[in-house]
């Protein structure tokens, strides 16, 4: 397995949703962004639904209706988060007690280090606060794809959209910079260093914050490079598998929502949204949910073209099935 899919199963048990091992930036992804997740779990950006020119300029139709956002307040009680295979000692005894077993105190500074009971392990720690964005409902995604069908199934970013399907973020968790460290297929600890307070509070804010040592053990560490800019950590909301059938053959509703596990697969809530016809072309149209498991590519045929957008510079994309 591949170490994001591996960090996104792991970090499920937070109900935040999908678990991102390359946090994006807020600017290329953030709700009511529209595009896919490829095959190196990088966020490839294809339009933005809040930006009624950039929706036109790309030839497709702007929401019919209003979509509804919120932005929460900001949540300033986020502790490090780890998989239930990962154990964290007790950092406040530690540093009344000074020096002790896994934790260093030194001039302000405190090392922490996470142990994995088993073979993988997944931690991510956050600056403070963590900004939470979202749009109310659902429903005026799934029928802003139904009227764009045609114009996506058509469009210059058909072939990704045929392999990857097409997802649209309606959920957002963010921060100015996170940290994290996802390992698999042997028992490991790692280390990092806390910057401390003079009352020996852990100081996760912009000012303060950790420091990571030469071998800390594969922490990677993502931040926002302007000032309104943050990293995704969490995300959620909806991914469409969309099929062209040529002629006016449908199958049946009963026979689709079998083939989706609407009424049987509670996790991946898959069901059809829709099954129109336009310009003597048929579409499928399956949805389910982001966030409650990764979404994963469709094995593609060997001969098949393979065109993935570059990454953005922002981390490294060479990753293996072991440790990045």
């Amino acid at each position: 397995m591949k170490l994001h899919d591996l960090y996104a199963d792991l970090m499920k048990v937070y109900p935040f949703g999908l678990g991102l091992y390359k946090p994006p930036s807020t600017l290329a992804l953030r709700p009511g962004s529209v595009g896919y997740f490829n095959e190196l779990g990088v966020w490839q950006p294809i339009v933005q639904l809040e930006n009624a020119e950039d929706v036109k300029g790309k030839g497709l139709k702007i929401p019919e209706e209003e979509l509804a956002k919120h932005e929460f307040d900001p949540e300033t009680d986020w502790a490090p988060m780890y998989s239930t295979e990962v154990i964290e000692a007790d950092i406040a005894s530690k540093i009344k007690a000074g020096a002790s077993t896994g934790t260093v105190s030194l001039e302000g500074k405190l090392f922490l280090e996470f142990h994995s009971s088993s073979n993988s392990g997944a931690v991510m720690m956050t600056a403070k606060p963590v900004s939470h964005r979202a749009y109310y409902y659902e429903s005026p995604f799934s029928r802003w794809v139904a009227d764009n069908l045609d114009a996506l199934t058509t469009g210059p970013r058909r072939e990704e959209i045929k392999k990857y399907g097409l997802s649209i973020i309606t959920d957002t968790y963010s921060s100015k910079k996170c940290i994290l460290n996802a390992w698999q297929g042997q028992k490991k600890t790692v280390s990092i260093g806390l910057s401390v307070n003079p009352k020996g509070v852990i100081d996760m804010g912009l000012e303060g914050g950790w420091h990571i040592e030469t071998a800390a053990g594969g922490w990677k560490e993502y931040t926002g490079k302007t000032p309104e800019e943050e990293v995704v950590v969490f995300c959620s909301g909806l991914h469409f598998s969309i099929r062209r059938i040529l002629g006016f053959n449908l199958v049946s509703m009963d026979s689709l929502q079998s083939r989706a596990g609407a009424e049987t697969d509670t996790e991946l809530a898959a069901s059809v949204i829709a099954s129109k016809i336009e310009k003597n072309v048929a579409f499928e149209v399956m949805t389910e949910s982001i966030g409650l498991g990764p979404v994963k590519p469709k094995t593609q045929p060997a001969n098949d073209d393979d065109d993935d957008d570059d990454d953005d510079g922002n981390h490294d994309d060479n990753e293996e099935n072991g440790e990045d």
